[in-house]
């Protein structure tokens, strides 16, 4: 194994809680149903914290094993924690600022793993802002949104519904931290399965859940 190989497999295995192992599972688990499926298309997360997701999918790909073909990776997230857009549901749970980890330390953790910077794209920003300006064109075949508020999730979603490939999956981490309808991902995604401005018909079938929280959708267009 290579120096790059040794350093992202001690990210792998060391001091990693219970909870993210879950979440690393389900990204493996991802990753091999869209090659068995033959889903072409990106990876795209959606609030990235410290990396911990990007930087396992990174590790999958280096290993150039059956079930891990290279995709591109792209990160969104504002870098500065929360948005204060929190309803008051949500308030319970969360606050303005909460998550913070900034750009210079995500990059530092980065470089200590080697990760090639093209391997990793970010976008620092609020999605609001970043999602309407980005020029990144693809088709993404995984959208793993770790968003924790509904405001942030609701945004998006409505970036994906162009962009997702028939089979995609979207993984949502936090998707029964709210009651189900009063707040959080949940009620987003319900709003948008319903949204009447959608420029095709969409189904959603529940394929697996992570941790105690996570869901996992498969994307499905619906042919008129």
């Amino acid at each position: 194994m290579n120096l790059q190989g040794r350093l992202i497999w001690k990210f792998k295995s060391y001091k990693t809680s219970r909870w993210r192992k879950e979440s690393l599972s389900a990204l493996e688990m991802c990753l091999k149903y869209l090659d068995a499926r033959k889903i072409n298309g990106s990876f795209l997360e959606f609030g990235t914290h410290f990396g911990d997701i990007p930087l396992h999918a990174e590790f999958l790909f280096s290993k150039r094993k059956s079930g891990y073909s290279r995709r591109d990776i792209v990160v969104f997230d504002s870098f500065q924690g929360l948005p204060g857009s929190i309803l008051s549901s949500e308030a319970k749970i969360f606050r303005k600022g909460e998550f913070s980890f900034s750009l210079e330390k995500y990059l530092l953790r980065l470089s200590k793993y080697k990760v090639p910077p093209k391997h990793i794209r970010i976008y620092p920003g609020w999605f609001k802002e970043t999602l309407q300006t980005t020029n990144e064109e693809h088709t993404i075949a995984l959208a793993w949104i770790d968003a924790d508020l509904f405001s942030s999730t609701e945004t998006v979603l409505n970036f994906l519904t162009n962009r997702l490939a028939d089979q995609a999956l979207i993984a949502i981490d936090d998707y029964w931290v709210a009651k189900l309808n009063s707040g959080g991902p949940s009620l987003a995604l319900e709003r948008w399965i319903r949204g009447k401005d959608k420029p095709f018909n969409f189904s959603l079938q529940p394929w697996r859940s992570f941790h105690c929280f996570g869901e996992i959708f498969v994307f499905n267009k619906v042919e008129n």
